[in-house]
């Protein structure tokens, strides 16, 4: 009588050290050794889903963008023409002031605020062909420490994996309190 009872409680506890045993190959075995495939996959995946450059592009090259940067930019050309070219060039300090200071710097603003957005299009146009997302993101993963994705994982998958554990156990146990009534039906017939 008691073997029927504990034959379930045992098939539970192999169930659950098959399922631990399971997870701990998978971690500690196919991770490792699958590293660079996964590495691949995500680099492949970062390239074509995650990394825009016609967003990015949008971004920078946007008014939004060249609103915010233009104030500082004002402010390098009016401390140039106030402060670097009279040291530079002091006889032609001599003859602008602040009046044509201001119209300097307003023609420059005009055409840097023409040339800025053009300019941030081909640096991002060119930063598209010069950088592999996949490479970059591959070699990153790729390089990424093992124990360390191993600990990533049963920390942040860890009430998963219990569930799994548990609903292996519960299985195993079911199985075998199916087959210990057959088996009692069988007996008694």
């Amino acid at each position: 009588m008691y073997l029927l009872i504990l034959l379930p409680i045992v098939s539970a506890l192999i169930g659950w050290l098959l399922a631990t045993w399971i997870v701990r190959h998978f971690v500690f075995t196919v991770i490792p050794n699958q590293q660079r495939a996964f590495a691949a996959q995500i680099g492949k995946l970062a390239a074509e889903q995650l990394v825009s450059f016609k967003a990015l592009e949008e971004k920078i090259a946007g008014p939004e963008s060249i609103g915010k940067i233009m104030p500082v930019i004002e402010g390098h050309i009016d401390h140039f023409l106030r402060h670097k070219l009279s040291k530079a060039m002091p006889v032609i300090s001599m003859f602008i002031g602040d009046k044509t200071i201001n119209q300097l710097k307003e023609v420059f603003m005009k055409e840097l605020n023409v040339i800025f957005p053009e300019t941030m299009k081909s640096y991002v146009q060119n930063l598209e062909t010069d950088l592999d997302i996949e490479q970059l993101v591959s070699d990153k993963i790729g390089s990424f420490p093992v124990g360390q994705i191993q600990d990533m994982l049963l920390t942040k998958l860890s009430r998963p994996i219990n569930k799994f554990k548990i609903a292996t156990a519960l299985f195993a146990a079911l199985i075998s309190i199916l087959n210990v009534l057959a088996l009692y039906f069988y007996l008694r017939n």
